[in-house]
């Protein structure tokens, strides 16, 4: 049964992230929010930040403006945005080790560097086995990123 639960996540989670491709491929991007200076501060500084911790670049237009506008529109609040960034190609594509996995983790959720109790705690657990998607969920559940989020004017989910 365990077997079975972890191959439907992994499933889950390629499916999702298919859908986004699919979107970003066909569905043309109606609004050039970029330009036009519509994005919130909070959004424009959000989207920014995942672009910056999981590429080490800043966004080009395009992917800024369908980030943003998912936020906008509701179709994304704050730990989906990063479950896209964080569990995608170009992040995995860098090969961080567990250290820096939970480095990037404080950074994007937390907007601090990592304390030596909870850091130590979170690469322990996956050291024992534990997978990065519930470590994920160990930090998108947080108070912190709630009041993160909240601060940026965006839903943390």
């Amino acid at each position: 049964m365990e077997i079975f639960k972890k191959k439907y996540k992994r499933v889950l989670t390629v499916l999702l992230m298919a859908a986004v491709l699919l979107t970003t491929m066909f569905v043309p991007q109606g609004r050039a929010y970029a330009a036009s200076g519509q994005v919130p501060e909070g959004i424009r500084n959000f989207v920014n930040r995942c672009y910056d911790v999981t590429f080490g670049r800043r966004p080009d237009e395009g992917g800024f403006n369908y980030w943003a506008g998912q936020i906008m529109d509701g179709q994304l609040d704050g730990s989906m945005t990063v479950h896209y960034f964080i569990f995608s190609d170009e992040y995995k594509a860098r090969g961080t080790n567990n250290t820096q996995f939970v480095q990037d983790l404080y950074t994007m959720f937390m907007g601090r560097e990592p304390d030596t109790d909870g850091f130590n705690y979170w690469k322990s657990e996956l050291s024992k086995g534990s997978s990065r998607e519930k470590v994920f969920a160990g930090f998108a559940n947080s108070d912190e990123f709630y009041n993160l989020c909240k601060g940026y004017g965006i839903t943390a989910g």
